[in-house]
């Protein structure tokens, strides 16, 4: 390990002999100038010989070795080349001098300057969409294995844990394990604002994989973390950054309580998220409130879950954040149509009114939108309780094709999944054509409970249709 001592490194004679000996062999494979190189552009500049160098200081062989890379320059060395040097400048009457830094390369330079030049072409692989080679990968990895240098590990494995990230679910896992590498370092490194970053990313990564066991563990250790390093932070932003963190901490937890199916756990976590966003973040709010509107409804508070709802629909058609709108319309209709205590003339009334904003909404996504589908399938749900078949079959199709054109292979499953629950589903199932959905389904590399219900579904369809064939070639499939 490096040592410093006033900005000097300082090494025992086998510390300098094993450090320059590992230096060496950085510059060889990063094509860095190395302090041989630095040697021979100094006795081109000034028309020396390796024995001027030498001096009777040192032996010329060793400034052979040093220039021809078979050894490595050490600062003792480095500094009766420069004392030579400067005799030899001055009894030929050369006013300028030369400096240590002249000829001793700043490996802590070099290698921070190769850590830039990697984050650099991660993140180009990140804004391009592309894939992490594992060739790249093993030359990150190896390289700064045996570099002391937290901070500068922990920013390359956030950038790795992104890219795999935002992979589909079968890369989450990778994902996760460099985002833990990235909070280990950022701790050794004693970034307060850096830990939080990705103490958020891990818990999203987690839950996008469904580990939910795994957000429940690192929840009280995030929350130990943040109350610990509390106390050294000195300026209102970090303050306010630092509520963010737990605002957003309490409502994944809400989520995954939400997901084991204790409602009330979800409602109450989602109280104290509200109360650590920072009340600039309105669109924050407006989520947790969307959220906490599910809860309410699954629990059977429909009144109370309908007040949540509608100030986050509100919040988010006056910030124009309409994803999020049509989303919040979509558990809106769900609380009207689950809602026993409604006469059926009220029931229709209101979703009359959510049937026109979600019109709205709709209108402003492209063709590509990956959610477009269930905004579809949200007005599926509303004229299949009203028996309105027209309408039904009109965004059916729609919805159909939305799936079809983004080749959303989850999406297609829930797609399959939310046609079979609705009361008129035979019917769909006749003008239903089945071969672009198999045909995405065969893609599918994760055979999870879904993904096997979603088949059934369609091989129900196939038998109704009289397609032997084909009903043979997907049950041979799935087992």
């Amino acid at each position: 390990m490096w040592k410093w001592s006033g900005g000097v490194k300082l090494y025992s004679d086998k510390e300098a002999r094993e450090t320059v000996k590992k230096e060496l062999e950085i510059c060889r494979r990063n094509k860095i100038k190395t302090g041989g190189d630095c040697v021979i552009e100094l006795r081109r500049k000034y028309n020396l010989s390796q024995a001027d160098l030498a001096g009777s200081k040192i032996n010329r062989t060793l400034i052979s070795y040093i220039e021809n890379k078979k050894i490595g320059l050490t600062r003792k060395t480095a500094e009766a080349i420069v004392a030579n040097t400067n005799e030899i400048l001055v009894a030929r009457g050369i006013e300028s001098s030369i400096v240590l830094s002249d000829i001793l390369v700043d490996m802590h330079l070099e290698v921070l300057g190769i850590i830039k030049s990697f984050g650099e072409k991660l993140h180009s692989i990140f804004k391009g969409k592309q894939r992490l080679t594992e060739s790249f990968l093993t030359e990150i990895e190896e390289f700064i294995f045996d570099k002391d240098i937290p901070y500068e590990k922990a920013m390359l494995y956030e950038q790795m844990g992104d890219l795999y990230s935002i992979n589909e679910s079968r890369d989450l896992d990778k994902g996760y394990i460099y985002y833990m590498k990235a909070f280990e370092f950022y701790i050794l490194s004693d970034r307060s604002q850096a830990i939080e970053s990705v103490i958020v990313k891990i818990l999203v990564n987690r839950f996008e994989a469904k580990d939910f066991n795994g957000i429940n563990r690192y929840v009280t250790l995030f929350l130990c973390t943040l109350e610990n390093g509390s106390a050294d932070i000195k300026t209102r932003k970090s303050r306010d950054g630092n509520r963010e963190t737990l605002g957003k901490i309490y409502y994944y937890w809400a989520k995954t309580k939400y997901a084991f199916g204790d409602f009330e756990s979800a409602i109450k976590l989602s109280k104290v998220a509200l109360n650590y966003v920072p009340h600039k973040d309105l669109i924050q709010k407006a989520i947790v409130m969307m959220d906490m509107g599910l809860y309410l409804q699954k629990r059977g508070s429909y009144s109370q879950s309908l007040k949540c709802l509608v100030i986050a629909q509100r919040r988010f058609l006056e910030n124009q954040r309409f994803g999020l709108y049509c989303d919040s319309l979509m558990l809106l209709c769900d609380n009207i149509l689950g809602n026993d205590a409604l006469m059926e003339d009220e029931k229709i009334s209101k979703l009359d009114r959510y049937v026109a904003d979600m019109l709205y909404g709709i209108k402003y996504f492209s063709a590509e939108t990956e959610n477009l589908y269930s905004y579809y399938m949200c007005l599926c749900k509303i004229y299949d309780a009203f028996n309105k078949k027209d309408e039904l079959i009109r965004y059916f199709s729609l919805a159909r094709s939305s799936v079809e054109g983004t080749k959303n292979l989850r999406s297609l499953i829930t797609f399959v999944l939310e046609m079979n629950g609705l009361k008129n589903s035979a019917e769909l199932m006749v003008v239903l054509n089945e071969e672009p959905l198999i045909e995405m389904l065969y893609s599918l590399e994760q055979y999870d409970t879904d993904y096997k219900r979603a088949m059934f579904i369609l091989i129900e369809i196939l038998v109704r249709k009289n397609d032997s064939e084909k009903v043979v070639e997907l049950w041979e499939r799935l087992y």
